[in-house]
């Protein structure tokens, strides 16, 4: 079963509307009038609206109850359905290709001219605060008559309700949709085939913007282009980024990309979530085959391995998780990432002759430290140079604990953040400074890990942050006259080593 992709018109006219649909075409098999959200006057207009869209359109008309906008009575709301329906054509092209009318929606008229017409009916049940826990059982009980498709309309507030989703997913021959809505809803509809939809329900990217639907909702060209719909079969392969904010994440646009070049039946998604055991539970049942691991998890993922492959020993933070067989192999590929993309940014500098601070003490800095300690412990092209390292990094760190832990990993010097001489010492080691820590990332845009630090201009800014794509720090480290360099490459070259982890092939050779 191919499940076909809706496009539901939200706009508030029927010019509006067939500007969405123009908007996006080729995106779409079929729309959704949402006869609801329109102004009372157009409603007169809503009859020729399928003959106008000249693509097969779902007619909805949603109760406030149900999540909808319609205000008046059950008679009205009738009223509006019947002149939809209303002198149907022997042309089916000019009629209304599917009506939704709510499980408890009783009228034998409309539904009798609704079938003679051959207009299929969507039978559906929207749950907006608890979830639906019994799928199949609603289903079944919903369902009147063979040909209808049973639409399930569900609140996925948690994880756990996302894997009963997906494990209860009704193993039917008549034909169904489940959709989920919350937190986790978008997950539903990016892997509408795997669940078994016959239709996924996506949006246009302003009317997910306005009422930031973000974490529910997905637009139709985001569905295909990035997550590949097209590309997966009906049961692909799941992959994820794990992090507590990872909604706006680059990283699925990478791998995808990969996937759809190679044409594999796999699809990467990201997740959000609180603690990390939580992905890693919905990873373990839903048989996911690698997780990409992001701030602030990657220390706390390490215990979770099997066992570790090409880690530092002195280093125990991950950020990549491969299933194979049931058994989690912890890799770290930041490592390689960050390395690859400090050469390009020093271009031919020599890297032994800066005195570098890094910023944070975390995970992603732990990372940034092995990266440090190998390329400062490579043989230098700098005549008369011993290659130590004493003194020549410096770790800044609001913890003064952490900071010095690490700091003692790698004979690098340290200094607590808030200390009375920070600035002083920052001066010393500000060649090079690398942020690593969250501090200015689209969570929090206008904050600074260093704002008491007055740029010169000489230094030279390495941010881990990607996006957005010039922090604050940056900001005024480039208007200082620094050389600036956000996170993104690091980004790009630890994704492509965990694409050849996660599939065993080049990301970049076809």
């Amino acid at each position: 079963m191919a499940t076909k992709v809706c496009l539901v018109l939200t706009e508030e006219t029927i010019e509006k509307n067939l500007a969405l649909l123009d908007e996006y075409k080729g995106y779409y098999d079929i729309a959704e009038l949402r006869v609801d959200l329109l102004f009372s006057n157009e409603t007169f207009y809503i009859r020729s609206f399928p003959e106008l869209a000249k693509v097969p359109v779902i007619l909805t008309c949603r109760r406030i109850v149900d999540g909808g906008k319609f205000k008046d009575g059950e008679g009205a709301r009738m009223t509006v359905l019947a002149k939809a329906l209303a002198f149907l054509d022997a042309d089916r092209t000019k009629n209304f290709a599917y009506v939704d009318f709510e499980s408890d929606f009783n009228s034998s008229t409309l539904e009798e001219a609704a079938r003679a017409f051959d207009i299929k009916i969507i039978r559906s049940l929207h749950n907006l605060k608890v979830p639906i826990s019994q799928i199949t059982k609603a289903t079944e009980k919903i369902r009147r008559t063979d040909d209808e498709i049973v639409k399930l309309a569900t609140v996925v507030p948690t994880l756990k309700d996302l894997t009963a989703l997906f494990l209860q997913s009704p193993n039917s021959k008549s034909p169904y949709i489940i959709s989920g809505l919350g937190k986790y809803g978008y997950l539903s509809r990016i892997f509408a085939q795997k669940i078994g939809s016959e239709i996924v329900y996506t949006f246009s990217k302003r009317y997910i913007s306005k009422n930031k639907l973000q974490n529910e909702c997905i637009d139709p060209i985001s569905l295909h282009e990035i997550y590949g719909f097209n590309h997966t079969s009906e049961n692909p392969k799941m992959y994820a980024v794990v992090g507590t904010d990872v909604q706006k994440s680059k990283s699925p646009e990478i791998h995808n990309k990969g996937f759809q070049k190679w044409n594999l039946p796999a699809c990467y998604v990201p997740i959000s979530v609180e603690n990390f055991s939580l992905a890693f539970t919905f990873a373990k049942k839903l048989n996911i085959q690698g997780l990409s691991i992001t701030s602030p998890f990657k220390a706390e993922a390490f215990s979770f391995a099997n066992m570790t492959n090409k880690v530092p020993e002195q280093l125990h933070v991950i950020n990549t998780l491969v299933n194979k067989n049931s058994s989690w192999v912890g890799y770290n590929t930041d490592v390689l990432g960050f390395k690859k993309a400090l050469q390009e940014f020093l271009t031919n500098e020599e890297l032994s002759t800066h005195a570098i601070a890094i910023i944070g003490a975390g995970g992603v800095a732990e990372s940034v430290c092995v990266a440090l300690h190998e390329l400062l412990s490579l043989p230098s092209n700098t005549p008369n140079n011993k290659n130590k390292n004493e003194h020549k990094v410096c770790i800044f760190n609001r913890t003064k604990t952490k900071a010095e832990q690490l700091a003692k990993k790698y004979n690098f010097d340290f200094c607590p953040l808030f200390s009375p001489d920070v600035h002083t010492r920052l001066v010393e080691f500000s060649n090079l400074i690398i942020n690593c820590t969250t501090v200015g990332s689209i969570a929090d845009p206008k904050s600074d890990p260093i704002p008491f630090y007055h740029f010169s201009g000489h230094e030279k800014v390495f941010d881990v942050i990607y996006e957005p794509e010039k922090t604050k720090l940056l900001q005024r480290a480039k208007k200082a006259g620094c050389k600036i360099e956000n996170g993104y490459k690091m980004l790009y070259y630890q994704a492509i080593e965990q694409f050849k982890l996660f599939t065993g092939k080049e990301y970049g050779v076809l």
